[in-house]
């Protein structure tokens, strides 16, 4: 009995193996909507505002984008400064998931411990990610919003959260190319 137990199993799991050998190889090359966001890619210095702990507050950053795992991801890290809150850091793995048919991104800071799970869509040159509602230690429950906007000299980066019904801007920088 143990040893047709032992035949049974096996003989099912070569068959789910040889199944799984089978199946064309899934293309790895990048997803070709990630062309699309290039402009994103380089170093970036950026001057702008967010909401520090007593309103209003400047903020400085250096930002670098750049293709990474084979292409297939865009990693994003940040180092910015905000008045009343000293430095910090931040990172965002971005690509194309091409069975949503929508970009998506993992944000990570050094703010807090909750992770952004964004997702989104490029319409006119802007990148705009949300996701659900998290809970954020120094915000509560809040929903996020990331945009980024191909400008003349640049890029615009803004940061929203929504509050109640509407979304209010968090923070917002201007970036130039770093030279």
């Amino acid at each position: 009995m143990k040893g047709m137990r032992f035949l049974s199993t096996f003989l099912v799991a070569s068959a789910l193996f040889a199944g799984v050998l089978a199946r064309p190889v899934q293309d790895m090359a990048p997803p070709a909507e990630l062309k699309n966001i290039d402009w994103l890619l380089g170093t970036w210095t950026g001057v702008g505002k967010g909401m520090g702990m007593s309103g209003e507050a400047k903020i400085t950053s250096e930002a670098k984008l750049a293709k990474d795992l084979d292409g297939r991801w865009i990693n994003y890290t940040a180092t910015y400064t905000m008045e009343g809150m000293g430095n910090l850091s931040g990172r965002m793995m971005l690509t194309y998931d091409e069975n949503l048919k929508k970009y998506t991104g993992w944000w990570f800071d050094s703010m807090s411990a909750t992770v952004l799970d964004l997702k989104g869509d490029l319409k006119d040159g802007v990148l705009t990610l949300e996701d659900n509602e998290v809970s954020d230690p120094m915000m509560g429950d809040t929903a996020y919003k990331i945009i980024m906007k191909k400008t003349p000299t640049g890029m615009e980066l803004q940061v929203m959260v929504k509050a109640g019904d509407q979304w209010v801007v968090a923070a917002e920088q201007a970036y130039t190319a770093k030279k």
